[in-house]
């Protein structure tokens, strides 16, 4: 009978494949991620990094709500290069981006994070929010704020309350039958007797602009 002594065996291959296993580590961290381009009016931006030795493609993460530790952004196609245009972003919503390099022995660290909040910097926010007139037997009020320079219209938004911490609320644009083109429009469709909060944005060709202040108000039915 033949023995083998495996521990002479396991030596001899550490001595005859000493780079295979010296090669098989998982790539390093990617450096210097930021924000390379914006592009407001079509809710998207393009993240860039310096490439990792030994990586043959990346990973972008994400935050979300529902996933405060990240969720993978998933791709038709690997990525390859050392940039990515992240697209569908929520306009003036706070959201954190970071990258991971991978190769066959799996993925390295994460990048740095990058926060970004994509509207756009031209347009200042709508101020002093106020109600000018109620209608309580058509659900309904005007609601009123200051013009902002260089707007070519305006979106009013109602806030839904989150159920999941620390974002306070969900936004959703309140339809109107035409655009806002003045400072003030009457939001119909409203719950009465119940604390409703709202803000506004302006827009241009550029793209939508930072939020007003939150603006609280409740329609009394008596």
């Amino acid at each position: 009978m033949v023995k083998f002594n495996l521990r002479l065996v396991f030596v001899s291959l550490l001595l005859a494949f000493p780079l295979v296993m010296a090669g098989a580590q998982s790539p390093g961290q990617p450096g210097n991620l930021k924000v390379t381009a914006t592009n407001v009016s079509g809710n998207s931006f393009t993240l860039g990094w310096d490439p990792v030795p030994g990586a043959t493609g990346y990973y972008v993460y994400q935050d979300t709500p529902r996933t405060p530790n990240g969720e993978r952004i998933s791709t038709r196609s690997p990525i390859t290069t050392t940039s990515f245009e992240v697209e569908r972003i929520v306009i003036n919503t706070d959201r954190s981006f970071w990258v991971r390099a991978y190769n066959d022995s799996g993925e390295g660290p994460s990048s740095i994070v990058v926060n970004i909040n994509l509207h756009n910097t031209q347009l200042k926010a709508p101020a002093n929010l106020k109600v000018t007139a109620t209608n309580v037997g058509g659900s309904s009020f005007t609601l009123v704020w200051d013009p902002v320079p260089g707007a070519s219209g305006y979106y009013v938004y109602e806030g839904v309350p989150n159920r999941l911490p620390p974002v306070l609320f969900s936004w959703d644009r309140k339809g109107t039958m035409r655009a806002i083109t003045s400072s003030e429009t009457e939001v119909q469709r409203v719950t009465t007797n119940r604390n409703t909060t709202y803000r506004v944005t302006a827009y241009n060709d550029a793209g939508e602009g930072p939020p007003s202040e939150h603006f609280e108000f409740n329609l009394e039915r008596k």
